[in-house]
């Protein structure tokens, strides 16, 4: 099952960096940490990172936020250092979903990010509680497949695993992030579990699994999606 966020926590101070990853950790997340913005938006580009929480000097965050906003939906947590009303104002005029003052509370933070996340998810039912992709119907509510007008049986990973790909069609998803995602746990390059998956998807729901319609393999990345909706 895909439960776990992924969090991007960019942040220039290593100790509060590591407080605040080690409570998000702590209630089962999973954090890519990075002490400034330079690799931020490559990451959040590659990775399909859940939610971004940004402490950095105002500017550099202001900026950051900014640029993150231009490209992408993924909820932005601002935190400063003040709690005052013109900087919260600023903060959501350069697109952040929310802000956060220091001293940091950790269960402030983790409360506001859930109830982002919450939102986040929300409106990605109410998108694709179904999506329909060249005679392929897929039911995340139901978690129900249908190929060609028959309803083709999955385990929960290959249900997990065609929902994820065909949730971002036509874009190139490394083995890093299904394993991450899929697996909820560190990828290890020598396994080849995503590989077996991939094989026994592309039987049940591919005309020809040797010759696939829909689940690409990417060589020397992973896999895609290829139909369009």
């Amino acid at each position: 099952m895909i439960q776990r966020p992924v969090v991007l926590l960019v942040d220039t101070e290593a100790t509060r960096r590591q407080e605040v990853s080690t409570a998000l950790r702590g209630v089962g997340w999973l954090v890519e940490e990075r002490g400034n913005s330079a690799e931020a938006p490559q990451l959040l580009w590659d990775r399909n990172i859940d939610a971004v929480v940004i402490a950095l000097p105002p500017s550099e965050g202001h900026a950051l936020c900014r640029l993150l906003r231009r490209s992408a939906d993924v909820p932005i947590l601002l935190v400063g250092n003040t709690r005052q009303i013109d900087r919260v104002l600023r903060a959501f005029e350069c697109g952040a979903d929310d802000y956060i003052g220091e001293p940091i509370d950790s269960r402030e933070m983790i409360a506001r990010l859930t109830a982002l996340l919450r939102r986040t998810a929300l409106a990605e039912r109410r998108q694709q509680r179904r999506i329909r992709i060249d005679g392929l119907q897929i039911d995340s509510l139901e978690r129900r497949v249908i190929v060609a007008g028959r309803e083709v049986n999955l385990s929960p990973t290959e249900f997990d695993l065609l929902y994820l790909l065909a949730s971002n069609p036509g874009t190139p998803l490394q083995r890093r992030l299904l394993y991450h995602r899929i697996w909820n746990s560190p990828y290890q390059g020598d396994t080849n579990l995503i590989d077996v998956c991939v094989r026994r998807l592309r039987r049940k729901i591919e005309r020809k699994p040797s010759a696939p319609q829909w689940v690409k393999t990417v060589r020397g990345v992973g896999y895609m999606f290829a139909g369009t909706s």
